[in-house]
């Protein structure tokens, strides 16, 4: 199986494709294709890679095996750790977990989530926005599973998690709390992050889902501290490939403009 759907945006037909064998990758009609593959894969992307404009990026991540007990990958937890997730229900945390179009059909949640999502980054001083076309559609296409952690004393919601999945693996793509906005919260929001992510996993392992990937580290010899956080979970560290490919004269364009960008940001660090 795969997760595979299809978003509009800048004037662009993007194709996202993860969980997907190279052996099985083929083109269709998008101008852009979104492409997320294991570095160990027996296959490889030389193929792609040659015959099409294409910008490939290697990725560190984090692996959870969830084919484990759910003892053994609470004991991989760091023991600080542990104690603030069997601390958050005591605290009066409540999960909830909606699974494709069933988020659509929550009055205001994808709108909360697009907000504190934007907010978080406008108060860190950062440009990131929610990409709300891709959500859309891999929500439409049963590709995306959004988890909130909520206060049951006061029913705010406090963190979002948001995954792309198929019916074996689960990848985090979006992560956002209030902790930015609420900083009185702040103890509050941590328990509940840290649960939410247990949760999430507990959620998974019910579904069948073997694998939960944990959407990148900066570096795996200095991890800062979003890194340090994922690690605490008791991951193991693999290479991946990101991939955009052009598949059209407009593709192209936007693949030259992101390869230009890239170099300037590395000109200015």
């Amino acid at each position: 199986m795969a997760a595979e759907f299809e978003f509009t945006r800048f004037g662009l037909k993007f194709r996202e494709i993860m969980f997907k064998k190279v052996k099985d990758f083929k083109f269709e009609k998008e101008d852009i294709c979104l492409y997320h593959e294991n570095i160990n894969d027996i296959d490889t992307l030389d193929n792609l890679v040659e015959n099409k404009y294409s910008r490939v990026d290697n990725q560190y991540t984090l692996h959870t095996n969830l084919e484990e007990s759910e003892e053994d990958l609470l004991k991989r937890i760091s023991k600080n750790y542990r104690y603030e997730i069997r601390r958050a229900p005591r605290e009066g945390i409540e999960v909830k977990v909606y699974s494709g179009p069933e988020a659509f059909e929550i009055p205001g949640l994808l709108q909360s989530f697009e907000d504190t999502y934007n907010n978080m980054f406008a108060e860190k001083e950062m440009s990131n926005h929610l990409n709300m076309e891709y959500v859309n559609a891999a929500l439409k296409n049963n590709a995306m599973i959004i988890s909130v952690a909520k206060d049951g004393k006061t029913s705010q919601d406090l963190v979002y998690h948001a995954y792309v999945v198929d019916e074996n693996n689960s990848l985090l793509l979006y992560s956002a709390s209030k902790l930015w906005t609420e900083k009185e919260l702040g103890n509050l929001i941590g328990y509940a992050n840290k649960y939410l992510h247990w949760m999430d996993m507990c959620y998974m392992k019910e579904k069948g889902r073997n694998n939960y990937e944990w959407g990148g580290i900066s570096s795996k010899d200095q991890p800062n501290g979003i890194d340090k956080f994922k690690m605490s979970f008791g991951g193991e560290v693999v290479q991946l490939k990101n991939c955009i490919f052009a598949n059209s004269i407009k593709g192209k364009l936007y693949v030259k403009l992101l390869k230009e960008r890239d170099k300037k940001n590395a000109n200015n660090n």
